[in-house]
């Protein structure tokens, strides 16, 4: 029997864009909005003795579906949704035996890899699991929230369809997978930072420059949403193509200084890096870590405000820009834990 409680997402990459295939990777997420998206066209002939739009002259005319799934980041299976947004991913054991570092940048190469989807519903009164499953899912939308003490995943995804008739996969879960907090975290803008290899994080020899509360950082594809051809039955023949890579944020900062001040008004480019850990130890002495490396950030807005005797904060927005230097990337994505594989 289930209960109201029991719903469930799994995923897993494909190998054919579309070809559904077992999902076997189940996040404990937050919430989701997976939904079709189906449009339909409907007939504007005029007919002697009718004033309404006829019902045989609705036609399906695209098969779309797609929508958000949110997650905790955590210390165990979170590479995967890295790697649906950047595509390009190492996975190295660490000098720290047991321990291992997944760094993930951005593909140069296309078309985005798809995945299958799958939520599982449970009825009212406890019958039997409703799965609704969404072949063809290419990530468009990851951001990383940071605003509370647990830090969040929110994704956005673009299905090729949505179907019923796929058994549901019952869901087994990551053991150890604990949240990764904002507490446990650190935040840098500015300092120095050696850029991670494929078994070291990127570390920094310079202080913080501002107080930083809480922030967010978004990476979005830009997936030109296409691919909708004769002999398709209304369905996306192909996988998305990536555009243009945005990365950008918000960081909320404590007024201190006028450095942050200054990077504003002379548009200084400042890097960003930031640390999220669990306080546990895995392996001899090493953390599980989520780590935001970008080289290249400006900050758009906004000059703080007087906050009526309080001390004043401002939620300053940057953008991130890839500064083609060599063999830098213009950002990073690194996870370190003891999963041995993505």
């Amino acid at each position: 029997m289930t209960t109201v409680l029991d719903s469930s997402i799994g995923i897993k990459v494909e190998s054919v864009f579309g070809t559904p295939v077992t999902v076997d990777r189940f996040p404990e997420f937050i919430s989701e909005s997976m939904q079709f998206k189906n449009t339909y066209a409907q007939s504007a002939g005029q007919r002697v003795g009718s004033r309404m739009s006829r019902a045989s002259g609705r036609v399906l005319e695209k098969i779309d579906a797609g929508g958000s799934i949110d997650l905790e980041a955590v210390t165990s299976g979170l590479g995967l949704w890295f790697q649906a947004i950047l595509g390009t991913v190492t996975t190295t054991v660490t000098a720290d035996v047991g321990v291992y570092l997944q760094v993930h940048t951005p593909s140069l190469t296309g078309p985005a890899p798809s995945y299958t989807l799958q939520k599982g519903l449970p009825p009212v009164g406890g019958g039997s699991v409703q799965a609704y499953t969404f072949p063809g899912s290419v990530c468009e939308q990851l951001e990383i929230d940071f605003t509370s003490a647990i830090v969040k995943i929110a994704t956005q995804w673009l299905s090729r369809e949505v179907v019923s008739n796929i058994a549901y996969a019952a869901p087994s879960y990551a053991a150890n997978a604990e949240p990764l907090t904002f507490v446990g975290g650190e935040i840098y803008i500015g300092a120095t930072v050696t850029k991670p290899t494929t078994t070291t994080l990127a570390t920094t020899a310079g202080p913080a420059v501002a107080f930083v509360k809480g922030g967010k950082v978004t990476v979005k594809n830009n997936l030109d949403g296409e691919g909708f051809h004769l002999g398709g039955a209304g369905k996306r023949t192909r996988t998305s193509e990536r555009g243009m890579l945005d990365v950008s944020g918000s960081l909320d900062i404590e007024l201190q200084g006028t450095t942050m001040r200054d990077a504003l008004l002379n548009q200084t480019e400042l890097t960003l890096l930031l640390n999220f850990e669990h306080p546990s130890t895995i392996g001899a002495s090493s953390s599980p870590t989520l780590q935001v490396y970008i080289p290249v950030v400006v900050f758009n807005d906004s000059l703080p405000e007087d906050n009526s005797g309080k001390p004043i904060s401002t939620s300053m927005n940057f953008v991130a820009l890839d500064s083609l230097a060599a063999s830098t990337q213009p950002i990073y994505v690194c996870y370190q834990s003891t999963d041995v594989a993505v």
